[in-house]
């Protein structure tokens, strides 16, 4: 396994408040629903405290996005260095 391959973690568990970058979004349905909400790969982002079966995130060049936290077990993100 490479370096890079362990520190992927699913969207739905990552840390809150940490900075993250979208690596991939598996199935071609859930791809499509995120980014017709802000949401691609290679975006950065940090996940916020939310409630219920949501995922809330702050996507600097959106703003707010939310996603259902089914969905967001799909997108594969890793938490990048606060400088990037």
């Amino acid at each position: 396994m490479h370096e890079h391959e362990r520190s992927l973690q699913s969207l739905a568990a990552a840390p809150l408040d940490a900075p993250l970058r979208v690596r991939e979004i598996v199935f071609d349905a859930v791809r499509a629903h995120c980014t017709s909400s802000g949401l691609h790969e290679g975006v950065l982002a940090r996940r916020r405290p939310s409630r219920g079966d949501v995922v809330r995130l702050d996507v600097p060049a959106r703003g707010e996005v939310i996603l259902e936290r089914e969905l967001a077990r799909f997108v594969a993100v890793e938490v990048v260095d606060e400088r990037c």
